[in-house]
């Protein structure tokens, strides 16, 4: 089908290109036949029409141009215009053709750099005549003080040709005679001049007029610059050759109001437009709710994307976020293309959307396609950008061998055919090595493009740049991999300000990352935006940066079209011409002093940190060192055998610096101790406490749209099929993935793990990329206000649940994301947060026995929170309770231990109870205890909380979600014998050496929790563990709740027989637990 429709635009524009000889011929046969044609109309600021243009209205003007020129230069000759965006540009372009001279386009005065720029243009093109306004003269003129009396520049103002007489006649030009020169800044930031004939221009024009299906009834709006290729060729002449209206705006209207563009397609109902990426995500980003109410994008029949790498991400972003405009995914028109072959290389069909493929980033970087699931963590989606159309041929070559690559093998993207220009003015060796390349046997030279990517099934794929490719320490990446893990994994950094090269130093390849920084950052920042930098590089690709710059703002050169320009930056930075606000490098001596002493040390840590460790921060974080689950393992076996004390797994997941790891070696001791140092919770309270609501509107009364955390996780799934099934709510997921397709298929994969999933859901769910640990949750700006616009209502679930993690480890995901969560319940419009909560704080509190915990009490920090998932939730408690002082309607919920789905068993494999059973069983031993358990199944949590939400969405409350009923713990391995696993009873100083000899290895259930049973709280002389067993025996009372629920229905399932034994088959069926034979037994 792909190849019909190509073939039948091909075949149909055969005859149309032929047909013209010249630019000149083209507008003038336009001219004839449609004179009145009302081909460019310019729209300022506030979409009014400023002036326009027909065909013979700019061929008059471009006349009355050439005659001018005539007095002045001859043809052949370079004519530089310096023009703002505006008809008049237009008209000297085409003046400059009439006259058979060969036009220049060049940059306005709008960066820092122009003079400089402008200066090596004219040296280069050997340009004495310059079109342009009368202002743009004066700053010109200055130029001419600079330049040597042969250069002397003659300048043409728009006063001049106006009223100018018409000598004009026709020149002699064919398909061969130069056109213009494109000045390309590329990535070095030195303009080359490429080679554009009128043959080039005409078939390029044809090629994507046919590509894209351009009719009569097509309106184009473009804000692009009009010196730029995409801007000048597909902005500007394209509506020439194809006859059709063009709105014009200038490049400056859409930085100050991106949605300026939108607004001037949907006035005049436009059906074709085109930018580079980064003008989808500004739109997306600084579009209000305001003005997205106003548009009305249905009219688009194709949006071009290029000039720069095109991100899925972005045009999932865009697609969401103006889908109620009308805006359809399928009108996404990806395409590649670069200014040496005119514009157009590869392209799709109208209207068939955007495709991509999931491969393994790390193969790619290797020269290898191998695919992959989105969810994957080495994921890179690659976008389809087409086949090559008409005469054009594609070939990936070997850059090193030259030799032509299979399909789906990456290499160097090389191009032949009609477009291909010429060659760079007066750079020959640069032209030679460019635009004469060849491969074998075959007839014609190919344009080395420089651009990476691969073939599969014809279609191109473009994977980066070859001048761009990063080799560190053997590995390759694509600097714009890296880039995009980091560009906004900090609010006070700049996105898509970053920039990732290395250099050579001292015989060694380093990794330097510039980024920009946002105004009036305070240096006590500093530290913490470089160690985001530093972590987020690590976990996301496994490297660290070995020099670290925070730069001003605008520092990071870029092109024209937003592109960064790497080898600039990189010269900048090696010549010291960057605005360097703060450096960070990693220093390779500040263990030598120490490694004579440490040698020993230095030759057990070298094979599991793949490198000498002299040359690593000895400050450095495990967590920093990117170390897998394996080198986790080995690390930990050297150091319970080498060192003289009894290392707990806690240690290792407490993310100790290289330097504490060392000192156990040396004094047996290390700073990471001081984690666990008494936490002022009440400080910590005051200092978070305080938010500045910004409440404009009250909630719907019937809640419409609600956000939830959590919903990957066991209780979250749960509850979101308890939405979806008894409320006709909208809901918006937060969650933690690369793209929104991999979030929203994290969400449905763990539904579909618990038999939950329907597919009429999809049409009800939607999810946002968000963080908890980050400020405004991590959400893009227009994610954030979106939300805060339409969202009546926050159920918070997510958290990280570990109970052997001290306080500062955990408190910035449980505290300080749900203070986030606060400050959204308080913007904007007003909503109700629903807080989850837990009832574990009050069973190992200091307590007196007898105390009855009602659903209104509440803890004080003397009464004694221990351990740092405790201290974190009550802590967030504490703070929704208090947003209640800012008339933020709030709920909490306090369930006990949640146990699996009381009608099929499903349960949480990583969930405490779960590793307790299967410790227990691997031991063959269950300690001697007199105490009871109080679970509580995850569907009668999940249908009390959505039930009490829908009665009573925006009533204060507190809610108590325990079992009335607990299981001993005689009971409970009663249950699990009765299956036929053999467990003895064993005093629980026994059991706990018992885990203490078996939780050395990394592969014991008991591992990861091993400090949570063995290790001392504090002054308390009990693990947590036995706290939560032996410290009090207060009773949780649930009366109010139960009575709450039980008038509609809910109660909560007892545990008994018959319902641990449904949970036991299914954890034996899913291969959690095995079930031993008796012959097995007796062997053991």
């Amino acid at each position: 089908m792909y190849f019909e429709a190509i073939a039948k635009n091909v075949t149909r524009g055969l005859a149309l290109e032929s047909y013209y000889t010249s630019l000149v011929d083209l507008l003038e046969k336009k001219t004839e036949d449609n004179p009145d044609f009302p081909l460019y109309t310019f729209i300022d600021r506030k979409i009014k029409e400023n002036n326009s243009l027909t065909y013979s209205e700019l061929a008059e003007q471009a006349k009355k141009i050439a005659s001018i020129l005539y007095e002045v230069t001859h043809p052949g000759a370079r004519v530089l215009i310096l023009y703002p965006a505006g008809l008049e540009f237009i008209a000297a372009f085409f003046g400059c053709l009439y006259a058979g001279t060969i036009a220049v386009p060049t940059y306005s005065p709008t960066t820092k750099d122009w003079a400089e720029k402008l200066q090596q243009i004219i040296k280069n093109s050997g340009a004495h005549v310059v079109l342009t306004t009368k202002e743009l003269m004066q700053q010109s003129k200055k130029l001419n003080e600079q330049l040597s009396h042969d250069d002397a520049l003659h300048f043409i103002t728009t006063e001049d040709w106006l009223n100018a007489t018409n000598t004009w006649h026709y020149p002699k030009l064919t398909e061969n005679h130069l056109a213009l020169l494109q000045y390309t800044s590329g990535s070095t930031g030195t303009p080359k001049g490429v080679m554009i004939s009128h043959g080039n221009l005409l078939h390029n024009l044809f090629v994507i007029g046919k590509a894209t299906d351009i009719t009569p009834e097509d309106i184009s709006v473009s804000w692009l610059p009009h010196f730029h290729d995409m801007g000048l060729i597909g902005g500007i002449l394209q509506p020439v050759f194809s006859t059709i209206p063009a709105k014009l705006l200038s490049p400056l209207a859409f930085l100050h109001r991106p949605s300026i563009w939108l607004e001037t397609i949907s006035h005049y109902h436009a059906t074709a437009t085109v930018a580079p990426n980064f003008a989808y995500d500004l739109c997306t980003s600084q579009t209000t709710e305001e003005e997205l109410s106003r548009l009305d994008l249905s009219s688009l029949q194709f949006v071009m994307s290029g000039a720069e790498p095109i991100r899925k991400a972005t045009i999932e972003r865009f697609t969401q976020r103006f889908a109620r405009c009308g805006f359809s995914p399928e009108i996404f028109y990806p395409c590649y293309g670069l200014a040496e072959s005119t514009l157009m290389v590869t392209g799709g069909c109208r209207k068939h959307g955007v495709s991509s493929q999931c491969v393994d980033k790390n193969m790619l970087n290797q020269g290898k396609v191998l695919f992959c699931d989105e969810t994957h963590p080495d994921a890179r989606s690659v976008i389809n950008c087409g086949q090559p159309i008409d005469s054009c041929h594609l070939a990936i070559v070997n850059p090193d061998t030259l030799q032509e690559c299979p399909e789906k093998v990456v290499g160097e993207i090389w191009v032949a055919g009609k477009s291909v220009a010429q060659g760079y003015w007066q750079l020959p060796k640069e032209s030679k090595h460019s635009f004469n390349a060849r491969i074998g046997n075959k007839e014609h030279s190919f344009l080395r493009t420089g651009d990476l990517g691969y073939l599969d099934r014809g279609a191109l794929y473009v994977t980066g740049r070859l001048k761009d490719l990063i080799i560190i320490r053997g590995c390759n990446y694509y600097p714009h991999d890296l880039e995009d893990a980091i560009h906004t994994c900090h609010p006070h950094l700049r996105a898509h300000c970053c920039v990732i090269f290395s250099i050579e130093e001292n015989d060694c390849d380093l990794l330097v990352v510039v980024h920009e920084i946002k105004k009036n950052v305070q240096v006590l920042n500093f530290e913490e935006i470089i160690r985001t930098l530093r972590n987020k590089l690590l976990q996301t690709h496994g490297i660290d940066a070995d020099v670290i710059a925070l730069v001003g703002r605008n520092s990071v050169p870029k092109t024209t079209s937003g592109k960064t320009q790497r080898l600039l930056c990189k010269k900048k930075y090696l010549e010291g011409g960057l605005d360097i606000i703060c450096i960070d490098k990693n220093s390779g001596d500040e263990i030598g002093e120490q490694e004579a002493d440490n040698a020993d040390i230095i030759q057990l840590f070298k094979p599991i940190f793949n490198c000498d460790i002299t040359a690593v921060a000895k400050e450095k974080k495990l967590s920093e060192l990117g170390l897998s689950s394996v080198k986790l393992g080995q690390l930990h076996d050297v150091l319970v055998t080498h060192v003289d004390k009894d290392i707990s797994i806690e240690f290792l997941l407490g993310d100790p610096s290289l330097s504490d790891m060392m000192d156990l070696f040396a004094t047996g001791t290390t700073k990471q101790e001081e984690l666990h140092s008494a936490i002022d919770l009440l400080a910590e309270f005051n200092q978070y406490k305080n938010i500045r609501p910004h409440i404009t509107c009250e909630p719907k009364p019937i809640p419409q749209h609600v956000l939830l955390t959590g919903a990957t996780g066991f209780l979250g799934a749960y509850l979101l099929h308890e939405l979806l099934t008894h409320t006709n709510w909208r809901i918006t997921c937060l969650v933690q993935a690369s793209s929104l397709t991999a979030g929203m298929s994290r969400v449905i994969k763990n539904m579909e793990h618990y038999g939950l999933w329907d597919v009429v859901f999809h049409e009800r769910v939607k999810v946002v990329l968000g963080n908890l640990e980050k400020n405004n949750l991590g959400l893009f700006r227009q994610d954030w206000e979106y939300l805060a616009d339409t969202i009546d209502l926050i159920f918070h679930g997510a958290a990280v649940l570990n109970f052997i993690y001290p306080y500062q480890k955990l408190m910035v995901c449980n505290v300080l994301g749900t203070q986030q969560l606060i400050k959204l319940a308080g913007y904007k419009r007003l909503k109700a947060l629903h807080y989850i909560s837990t009832v574990g704080y009050f069973m190992s509190a200091d307590l007196a026995d007898e105390a009855v915990i009602h659903e209104h009490n509440e803890l004080v920090p003397e009464d004694g929170i221990y351990g740092g998932y405790n201290q974190t939730k009550w802590l967030a408690e504490r703070l929704v309770l208090h947003a209640r002082s800012y008339n933020i309607p709030t709920v909490v919920y306090r369930p006990s231990l949640i146990t699996g789905e009381s009608q099929t068993g499903h349960w949480n494999h990583d969930d405490v109870v779960c590793r307790i059973l299967k410790g227990c069983i691997d031991l063959g031993a269950r300690p001697t205890l007199d105490v009871g358990f109080n679970f509580v199944p995850v569907d009668y949590v999940a249908k009390a909380i959505a039930h009490l939400a829908k009665e009573k969405p925006y009533q204060v409350d507190t809610y108590h979600l325990i079992n009335p009923q607990e299981v001993s713990v005689a009971q409970l391995f009663g249950y699990v014998q009765a299956k036929g696993f053999k467990i003895k009873e064993v005093a629980y100083p026994d059991w706990e050496k018992m885990i203490q000899q078996n939780s050395r290895h990394l592969d014991h259930s008991f591992s990861p929790l091993r400090p949570f049973f063995t290790e001392k709280v504090g002054q308390k002389d009990r693990s947590l563990f036995e706290l939560y067993l032996h410290n009090n025996k207060a009773k949780i009372d649930c009366t109010y709740t139960q009575t709450q629920l039980a008038a509609h229905g809910i109660y909560c399932e007892k545990i008994d027989d018959v319902l641990f034994n449904r949970y036991l088959n299914y954890l034996l069926q899913c291969g959690y637990l095995t079930q031993i034979t008796e012959a097995e037994h007796s062997d053991g």
